[in-house]
């Protein structure tokens, strides 16, 4: 990886494969050697799991709504010590390396359609031809741990996002259940927490579980119906920020 010739550089690695590792072992590696590496994701969640990692926007003050216009600029002043560090800087011949997985969530375009969540993907930049890809496709995750379910899953996952998957007559994918299917959001609610209000306060046990969606909104009312099982009265908090200091 650090002996690499090109300067464009983009990690397909789906999930499981080593994505933080390998990320995490090559800046402690530069850094290491006394060089300058930025840490730097798209959103804060990823962004806690990189060591002296910061969002993008932050880093390099890029403009949340550059979409509107054509002339976006960085919001970084003149005089300013972060443009005085890019005057001395040497940023040609810096070394990009990107992680990713196109499996999973596009960029998110407000009311968009799903051509133009296609379309704003960085595989269609005029950049892209001169990235080298590396690939990452061992799910490490299920090796260390041993988990043989987890490993077919996994597959499973990297067939459907591949579109290896097989399809019956009707068009439908055909995936081996995993585990137990149900026909209602209840029947999944009892079979993930079965007697929640009487485990409610074991820590460990909630911790051991969880329930996925596509959507906050089934998300909430999923929630609300869990809470309403609990053998406590429910009390709605409100709160409202304010500034500690106007100055």
């Amino acid at each position: 990886m650090l002996a690499h010739t090109t300067n464009r550089r983009y990690s397909d690695a789906p999930r499981g494969t080593g994505k933080t590792f390998m990320t995490k072992l090559l800046l402690a590696k530069v850094r290491q050697q006394k060089g300058i590496a930025l840490a730097v994701a798209s959103s804060g969640i990823a962004m806690t799991l990189l060591p002296e990692g910061r969002t993008v926007h932050s880093t390099f003050k890029l403009p949340f709504n550059a979409s509107v216009s054509d002339s976006a600029t960085c919001n970084i002043t003149k005089d300013s010590d972060k443009a005085e560090v890019l005057r001395r800087c040497q940023l040609i011949g810096c070394v990009s390396l990107l992680y990713g997985d196109f499996r999973q969530t596009l960029p998110i375009i407000p009311k968009g359609t799903r051509a133009d969540a296609v379309i704003t993907c960085i595989k269609l930049s005029s950049l892209w031809q001169d990235v080298t890809i590396l690939i990452l496709t061992a799910n490490m995750r299920a090796q260390l741990f041993g988990d043989n379910l987890s490993g077919d899953f996994s597959k499973q996952l990297l067939n459907v996002g591949d579109g290896t998957t097989p399809a019956d007559a009707a068009g439908e994918m055909i995936v081996s259940h995993v585990d137990t299917p149900v026909d209602t959001v209840d029947d999944l609610a009892i079979a993930v927490f079965p007697d929640l209000h009487i485990r409610y306060q074991n820590l460990n046990w909630l911790c051991e579980r969880a329930i996925l969606a596509p959507k906050i909104t089934f998300v909430a009312k999923l929630n609300e119906n869990l809470l309403r099982s609990l053998p406590r009265n429910l009390h709605t908090c409100k709160y409202v920020d304010t500034v500690v200091d106007e100055e």
